[in-house]
């Protein structure tokens, strides 16, 4: 079977052909590819992108195209509909596989072939995601930290939360014109017919980055004690606030807990003006938080970091937790069960159906920081239950995540909407 992917990442062959890093995002779909294209799939992926140029290669046996796009992602490009169309007519794919619902080129797609059969993997939700996007942050305290940046580039929290919306309005759209849906939890099963109610939803889990399955498990004996992991705290949803709040609840007990965080440097550690200048509102008031509670020796910053350093890091950690307000399936959270990181959840969107409470996470509701204290001091006390928790979550996150058991799964989707 012929199967064109459009993917929102730039996938890693990809990006090493364009001279560029590859991105540290999205690799699970790029292990699936390869299984793929292993098992008898000929697979096209196309990417799109602001004002860069085409570009075509075919590496390891899947061919890449890149389009060049007119406008940002949240706007629908009439210039794409001639470059999907050229793609099509050469490809000549069996079914079509866009993966995530909140950019518009894919629109572009549909409407100029809409006699395509298609089939969409929800990732989050943006139009659901937008109601959750201050994250309980006070009206007030959004305005109290407004930053240079935020009033220059429109790019504060109200404004993000309004590009959410934006968002969401796109993501409908894909609904009312695809007939079939690939996901993974009941929160994404019910919202996906709460938008279609006619669509055809089809169930498959997700495989992780290649290096989750290696032998290398959590050991207790080899971590940095009374250190919590969190894999990314770019913006409100994904909870760092509520992070540093439970965290000065306990600090007097664990002086030394200390905060790790990956990703973007929202809260501008540098001290230079530049740095200043580009803090925005949600990494101005996580500073302000931090000094609050004197938190100034507890936190550190990881930066971006490839996939093989990320696993290292879960591994030295005391603790993985995933704080965020809403949630569909995190694969943080399922890389860190797979290894046997102790894990804390918010009891958020479709977290439920990956975590088992005190069986293979500790959960609270997200707004309950008290509650998240209280987990994160049972796991730096209790050793004997910090150990059941790595095992049981090792036997469920390895089922949930087989790649076997996920590319067969695909495979059938495939050919069930094909034939």
């Amino acid at each position: 079977m012929k199967i064109l992917w459009v993917t929102n990442s730039i996938m890693p062959d990809l990006a090493i052909a364009l001279g560029s890093v590859p991105s540290p995002f999205g690799g699970w779909k790029f292990g699936l590819s390869k299984d793929l294209s292993s098992n008898g799939v000929s697979l096209i992926i196309v990417s799109v992108r602001e004002k860069e140029k085409q570009f075509y290669k075919k590496i390891n046996g899947i061919e890449y195209f890149l389009l060049e796009g007119k406008k940002t992602s949240i706007e629908y490009d009439p210039f794409l509909e001639k470059q999907w169309a050229e793609v099509i007519d050469k490809t000549k794919p069996d079914l079509i596989h866009i993966h995530g619902s909140e950019h518009a080129h894919g629109l572009a797609l549909i409407n100029c072939r809409p006699n395509q059969k298609f089939i969409l993997s929800i990732q989050g939700l943006t139009s659901v995601y937008a109601s959750y996007y201050t994250s309980g942050i006070s009206i007030k305290e959004i305005y109290k930290n407004i930053t240079f940046k935020d009033l220059i580039k429109k790019q504060g929290i109200l404004s993000q939360q309004k590009s959410f919306v934006k968002r969401g309005e796109i993501e409908k759209q894909y609904f009312q014109k695809i007939s079939h849906v690939m996901g993974r939890t009941e929160w994404d099963k019910a919202h996906t017919i709460n938008l279609n109610s006619s669509l055809k939803y089809h169930f498959c889990n997700e495989s992780l980055r290649d290096i989750f399955y290696t032998n290398k498990k959590w050991n207790i004996d080899n971590i940095k004690k009374n250190t919590i992991f969190l894999s990314q705290a770019g913006y409100p949803i994904k909870g760092m606030h509520q992070v540093i709040k439970a965290v000065s609840l306990i600090k007097k007990e664990f002086p030394d807990v200390i905060i790790k965080f990956a990703g973007k440097d929202i809260m501008r550690t540098g001290t230079s003006l530049k740095d200043k200048l580009k803090m925005d509102g949600y990494g101005k008031y996580l500073n302000s938080l931090i000094k609050k509670y004197s938190l100034e020796e507890n936190i550190q910053y990881l930066g971006v970091l490839p996939e093989n350093q990320m696993h290292e890091e879960y591994l030295k950690s005391h603790v993985f937790i995933c704080p965020s307000s809403i949630e569909n399936s995190p694969n943080s959270l399922g890389e860190a069960q797979i290894l046997g990181v102790p894990c804390i959840s918010s009891y958020v969107g479709g977290v439920p159906d990956m975590a088992e409470h005190k069986k293979t996470a500790l959960l609270y509701r997200f707004e309950e920081i008290e509650v998240l204290a209280e987990q994160i001091k049972l796991i730096f006390n209790d050793s004997r239950f910090a150990n059941q928790l790595s095992k049981n979550g090792i036997i469920e996150a390895t089922k949930r995540h087989n790649r076997e058991t996920n590319l067969k799964n695909t495979l059938n989707i495939y050919s069930e909407i094909i034939s």
